[in-house]
């Protein structure tokens, strides 16, 4: 009898271990960056947010119709989405050409369950008279866990 239960109690602390321990740690990711500055666009989402492209073809399509420019950022054409995916972040429009404005990628963490991006907005805006927005690019190693941002 004796025997059962210590066998029951190894089983359940095996069982137990094993679910909440599936080998997966939580690890920062070090992004690549590709752009960092002005984005001007009269026809682009005009909201604070981060996207994500995954394929040459998105990256493509964005490019043509909203950030023409990025055709000539060498950066911006060296993107091998079989193994890499990017990052967009963009504060909100302002009538500024100047000022501290500043996008980061705070951080980037991979967890079990997603990719958690931490964006920054910081900075003090100048004055302009076109309509910018500030906007980060960076590139990550490819995954099919869903992104996440903050």
């Amino acid at each position: 009898m004796k025997t059962i239960i210590l066998t029951l109690i190894s089983i359940c602390m095996f069982l137990s271990r094993k679910k909440s321990d599936d080998g997966f740690k939580s690890q920062n990711i070090t992004p690549i960056l590709v752009y960092d500055g002005g984005f001007s666009s009269f026809v682009y989402n005009p909201t604070q947010h981060g996207i994500i492209i995954t394929t040459q073809s998105d990256w493509d399509s964005f490019r043509n119709n909203y950030w023409t420019y990025g055709k000539q950022i060498s950066e911006a054409n060296a993107i091998n989405f079989d193994s890499e995916m990017l990052l967009l972040a963009f504060d909100k429009p302002r009538t500024t050409t100047t000022g501290t404005l500043k996008v980061s990628f705070e951080s980037i963490i991979e967890n079990q369950e997603n990719i958690a991006v931490h964006i920054k907005y910081s900075g003090e805006p100048g004055f302009g008279q076109s309509p910018s927005r500030i906007c980060n690019i960076v590139k990550i190693p490819k995954s099919n866990k869903p992104i996440v941002f903050h």
